[in-house]
């Protein structure tokens, strides 16, 4: 006799990350991770391709601790107003994408854990 087991996916995406560079620290959120480098949703910074960051995340589901420098690729800038329907502030964020320059061994083993956990790497 087999029981019905009801699991339930939560969506990994996105969550809670600090951006920081030479002028502060900045809240946001991590809509995309990889092995490479992810990406944080930023809003009001003035960060720049080609400049240095530091991100730091704990991951979910696992709740394993990440610190990660890295360089600032691309900037996508999107503006918004008072009358969009989302309760969001008006103001200016930006999505920033963020490749690894230098990761310590337990970041690294909570990003890959992470990614297997969600279904986005493949388990060793």
């Amino acid at each position: 006799m087999t029981e019905d087991v009801n699991v339930k996916k939560v969506k990994p995406y996105p969550f809670s990350g600090q951006l920081k560079d030479a002028r502060g620290s900045y809240p946001g959120q991590i809509v995309r991770l990889t092995v490479q480098g992810l990406m944080i949703e930023v809003p009001n910074t003035s960060v720049q391709p080609g400049e240095k960051v530091e991100i730091n995340f704990v991951t979910p589901i696992l709740g394993g601790s990440v610190v990660v420098a890295g360089l600032v690729v691309k900037v996508y800038n999107q503006l918004t107003s008072t009358t969009s329907p989302a309760p969001a502030p008006p103001g200016a964020f930006h999505l920033v994408e963020v490749h690894y320059a230098s990761v310590a061994g337990e970041s690294m083993n909570h990003i890959a854990l992470f990614l297997e956990a969600t279904g986005q790497a493949k388990r060793a």
